[in-house]
């Protein structure tokens, strides 16, 4: 949990300062961190079950973890959704999926989300 509680930090602090200064290079940086957070709640999420099915945790202890990695997600989700509409041309509005589309075809992308990927590797 701590290191996805860390990612989820760093994902708000970088929307924080993409947004202040509208840079579109700190928001650039922000989707490989959502990308990050989604799958270290899978992961996260996955080993809570192993560990229930072992009786090493409680059916107790599910509700708490479940809103603890829903809300981890939910944040990465709404620092993406800024850092979309600073990338946007606000003319034009901006659309989501078209963009994280396009971003996951860019090799620069897939090389900050395997930074990210590391740096947070559980």
């Amino acid at each position: 949990i701590r290191v996805l509680l860390g990612a989820v930090a760093e994902t708000a602090s970088l929307t924080d300062s993409a947004l202040r200064s509208r840079s579109r290079e700190a928001a650039e940086k922000i989707e490989p961190l959502h990308f990050t957070v989604s799958e270290l709640c899978s992961r996260i999420r996955e080993r809570h079950i192993e560990r229930l099915r072992a009786g090493i945790c409680s059916p107790e202890s599910s509700p708490a973890f479940t809103r603890v990695t829903d809300s981890a997600l939910r944040i990465a989700d709404h620092c993406s959704e800024i850092a979309v509409f600073i990338m946007g041309d606000s003319a034009e509005g901006y659309d989501t999926h078209s963009y994280v589309r396009k971003l996951q075809s860019d090799p620069s992308f897939r090389g900050k989300l395997e930074e990210s990927k590391e740096k947070y590797r559980i």
